[in-house]
């Protein structure tokens, strides 16, 4: 959504193969591990997005976050659980989950 741009790095023949264009609609994907989570605001910020825990689920070294960011839209990362703990990260928590452009797999048909 416009409320949710994302910036990704992409090879010109990527690019090309996928006719992307300004204004053209894609699919983004980033593994959830690439996600990192802080407790800074995202004002600012490439590929940073403020939201609020939805729900956290912990194994024994990781703990998988999601994040509402709005508009509908969800994050999950899975980090360290110790990080996860380090940032009070519960539901209804706010969180800022980032990643870098070169994370990011985008689709289009």
């Amino acid at each position: 959504s416009d409320a949710h741009a994302i910036e990704a790095l992409v090879t010109n023949a990527a690019a090309t193969s996928l006719r992307l264009a300004p204004g053209r609609k894609a699919l983004a994907l980033i593994k959830a591990p690439f996600v990192a989570l802080s407790a800074a605001r995202a004002a600012g910020r490439v590929n940073a997005f403020a939201g609020k825990v939805l729900a956290r689920v912990d194994d024994a070294a990781s703990a998988e976050v999601r994040l509402d960011i709005g508009a509908g839209k969800t994050m999950t990362a899975v980090v360290p659980r110790v990080e996860a703990d380090r940032l009070k990260a519960a539901v209804g928590a706010p969180l800022t989950a980032s990643f870098a452009p070169s994370h990011v797999i985008l689709a289009a048909n």
